[in-house]
């Protein structure tokens, strides 16, 4: 298991050390600049890393090919989208469980790798299942005061996991969950993934308590999908809301009423862009 998971360097500087984790949609990426547009707005003098694991791929997962004109061809016929819609329910299912464990056991070896670097202390920054592999490598850690923070960006996991368990046996470490109402990735197909079993905390805050940590940080107004968090704006939005930003348990109200085929074409965008 360990040869699929690796630490990659990204630049030198400061400590606390940034560990940023890529999710769905950029498991083949080897190029993470773009978290560095997020990052060097609120860490600019940060110790880079980068966690490499087999988290998945929508494009893989869905079978969709590299050809340039597919998003044309999808979007415009809906017997098309159908179609697509027919593959997703058929196939999600079996590989989100499987990604799901991946993430599970990526949260290990990371909590693994944190426990074994002596005094340093992390922050560690999810995006999709990397949320997922976040919140695991916390609830793994053996080291206490090795965790400064933890940035969850349009997290595909469940927002009533043990939060408040982990948080106890962490209490100085914080934890900002970065949401948007805007994310079809997580609407749809995460639902269907789960057997619309829970919430995700991409889409909805995190249940929080006068005694821990949990700053939730709604970021509709700047994030329009599931791959668009990674960008100069969303760390400027947290570096001025984080600290005022409270969680009173409120509901977030889906005022949308839209067809079947215009939830598709969203999700396809999402998925090939």
């Amino acid at each position: 298991m360990s040869c699929e998971y690796k630490i990659r360097h990204i630049r030198e500087g400061l400590e606390p050390t940034v560990i940023v984790i890529n999710g769905f949609l950029s498991e083949s990426e080897e190029d993470i600049k773009d978290w560095l547009s997020v990052v060097d707005e609120l860490y600019p003098f940060q110790r880079v890393l980068h966690l490499d694991w087999p988290s998945g791929n929508f494009k893989k997962m869905f079978g969709f090919s590299n050809d340039p004109t597919i998003e044309f061809k999808i979007l415009s016929s809906n017997v098309s989208i159908l179609i697509a819609g027919s593959a997703v329910l058929t196939s999600i299912g079996s590989d989100w469980s499987k990604a799901i464990r991946r993430a599970e056991y990526a949260g290990i070896w990371l909590a693994h790798y944190i426990n074994n670097q002596e005094s340093n202390q992390f922050i560690l920054m999810g995006h999709s299942l990397g949320a997922s592999v976040s919140f695991n490598a916390l609830s793994n850690l053996e080291r206490k005061n090795s965790i400064h923070s933890i940035y969850l960006f349009g997290g595909a996991m469940s927002n009533t996991e043990k939060w408040t368990e982990t948080c106890t046996s962490h209490p100085e470490s914080m934890i900002i969950n970065c949401y948007s109402t805007n994310d079809w990735v997580l609407k749809f197909l995460y639902k269907i993934g789960t057997l619309f079993s829970n919430i995700p905390i991409g889409s909805k805050p995190i249940p929080k308590n006068a005694n821990n940590l949990i700053y939730n940080v709604d970021l509709s107004n700047v994030v329009d999908g599931h791959t668009s968090y990674k960008k100069k704006e969303v760390g400027v939005c947290i570096k001025e809301r984080v600290e005022l930003t409270t969680n009173n348990g409120h509901e977030i109200i889906n005022c949308f009423d839209i067809s079947l085929f215009s939830i598709f074409k969203k999700v396809l965008r999402e998925v090939i862009r």
